[in-house]
C-alpha cells in the first residue's frame, strides 16, 4: 500500500510499504524521524564536499553521476587510510617506549638483549607499514578522476596500497612520456585535412597514438588495425611478428597519418626515417595458423589475388587451406608477395616431411628382379616370330 509520510525535514513523500499492518505502522513512525531521501542525499553530498575541502582534496572530474558516486567512495577510502595511519603511528610510539625500557634493562641483564633484538624487528615492521600507508594516502589525495575511485573502490588497506603503487608507476610513465613528447617534432602533411596533431610513440611493446578527438584520425587508425584503449586514452597497435619492429612501425604509422592529411608529432629519428624512407613498411599479406582451426592455415585477403586451389574463402574475405598443400602455398606466397609466420612455416615443413616420408621404398631384390626380366625381354626380341616375317 502507498502512504504519505511527513519526514523530519518537513517534506511529504509517498512510500509504498508491504507486510503486516503493525510493521508498516512502525516503519512509518520511524521514517517520520528522518529526512526524506532527497534531503538525505543532499546532506551526504554536502558532508562529502566538506570532508574534501577540509583535507584540500581536488575537485573530481567525470560525469555528474560518476562524481556523485566517487565523492562518497573517496571519503570512505581516505577515512580508512587516515584511521590506519593513526593506528600504525600509535603502534610505533608504543614500541618505541617498550624498546627504551628494554634497552635500559639490557644494560643490567645481558639475557634481555635477545628479546630486545626481536622487538626491534617488530618496530621496524611497524615503521615500514606506516611509511607504505602514508605514501598510499598521499598518492590518493591527488587523484581527481572520478572513474579511478569507482574502479578502485575497496575497503581493504592492502588493496588501496597496491592501487596507489600502480598509480605511482603510471605517473612515472606519464612523466617519461611527457618528457619524450616535449622533445618531439611536428611534421606537416602536404595536404592538411585536419588541424589536430597526432602524437606517435612506443609504449609497452605497442604503438600508441594520442590526440584530441578527431574523426579523420579515428577513421585512419581504425582502418589500419589500431584499437581504442580507454584506460590509456589512446589508439594502440601491439608490436608483433606480423607488424614488424617498432623502428619500422613508428615511421610507417606516421606516414599513414601524414598521407591522410594529419599533422604528426614524433621523435627526430621517426621524422628522418619518414623523409628518407629508410624503414620497412608493414606487410599486410600474411599466411598464419588459423586461430579458429589450428589444423588449417589462414591467408589474408588482398586485392587482385586469387587464392590457391584447395582453399576455402571465409566471411572476412580471407581463406583457409590445409598445410598438406605446402607446395601450392609456397608458390602462391612467392608469386603474390605473401609472408609466412613462424608457426605457419613450421606447419608447412611438417606437412612436406610427412609427404616425403610416405613414398614407397624399392627393395634391392625387386630392383634385381626387374633387371633380369628386362634383359630376358630384350634377348627374346632378337628372334623374329614366324607369322611376322615378310613373305616377299
Amino acid at each position: 500500500m502507498k502512504y504519505m509520510v511527513e519526514h523530519s525535514c518537513g517534506h511529504c513523500v509517498e512510500h509504498e510499504l508491504f507486510g503486516p499492518t503493525r510493521d508498516r505502522e512502525r516503519k512509518i513512525e520511524w521514517m517520520a524521524t528522518i529526512p526524506c531521501p532527497e534531503c538525505r542525499e543532499k546532506e551526504a553530498k554536502e558532508a562529502a564536499m566538506a570532508f574534501a575541502a577540509e583535507r584540500g582534496l581536488p575537485e573530481l572530474t567525470g560525469t555528474q553521476k560518476q562524481v556523485d558516486w566517487a565523492l562518497s567512495l573517496r571519503n570512505d577510502m581516505v577515512d580508512l587510510m587516515e584511521t590506519e595511519v593513526k593506528r600504525l603511528a600509535a603502534g610505533v610510539t608504543k614500541w618505541d617506549g617498550i624498546l627504551k625500557d628494554l634497552a635500559l634493562k639490557a644494560e643490567e641483564d645481558p639475557s634481555v638483549s635477545e628479546k630486545l633484538e626481536r622487538k626491534k624487528g617488530l618496530l621496524e615492521k611497524h615503521r615500514e607499514q606506516l611509511k607504505a600507508t602514508e605514501e598510499a594516502l598521499e598518492a590518493i589525495y591527488g587523484v581527481w578522476e572520478a572513474h579511478w575511485w569507482i574502479e578502485h573502490r575497496s575497503t581493504s588497506v592492502g588493496a588501496v596500497i597496491a592501487a596507489s603503487k600502480e598509480l605511482a608507476g603510471q605517473k612515472k610513465e606519464a612523466e617519461i612520456v611527457a618528457e619524450a613528447v616535449s622533445k618531439m617534432i611536428i611534421m606537416e602533411p602536404e595536404k592538411k585535412e585536419t588541424g589536430t596533431v597526432a602524437v606517435v610513440l612506443v609504449d609497452k611493446e605497442r604503438i600508441t597514438v594520442t590526440s584530441e578527438k578527431d574523426e579523420v584520425i579515428r577513421t585512419t587508425l581504425k582502418a589500419n588495425g589500431f584499437s581504442w584503449d580507454g584506460g590509456a586514452r589512446a589508439w594502440t597497435k601491439a608490436i608483433c611478428e606480423m607488424t614488424g619492429e617498432a623502428k619500422d612501425l613508428l615511421p610507417d604509422t606516421a606516414r599513414i597519418l601524414l598521407e591522410a592529411g594529419v599533422p604528426v608529432k614524433a621523435s627526430r629519428e621517426v621524422k628522418e626515417a619518414v623523409e628518407s624512407g629508410s624503414y620497412e613498411p608493414e606487410c599486410h599479406r600474411w599466411i598464419k595458423v588459423s586461430s579458429k582451426d589450428s589444423k588449417k592455415l589462414y591467408i589474408f585477403e588482398a586485392k587482385g589475388v586469387s587464392f590457391p586451389s584447395g582453399s576455402k574463402t571465409t566471411w572476412e574475405g580471407g581463406a583457409l587451406i590445409s598445410p598438406t598443400r605446402w607446395k601450392e602455398i609456397r608458390e602462391f606466397a612467392e608469386l603474390n608477395g605473401y609472408r609466412i609466420t613462424k608457426r605457419a612455416d613450421a606447419a608447412l615443413k611438417k606437412a612436406e616431411e610427412a609427404t616425403v616420408s610416405v613414398k614407397p621404398a624399392v627393395k634391392p631384390e625387386e630392383e634385381g628382379g626387374t633387371e633380369e626380366k628386362l634383359k630376358a625381354i630384350l634377348e627374346s626380341s632378337r628372334d623374329i616370330l614366324d607369322d611376322l616375317k615378310d613373305e616377299d
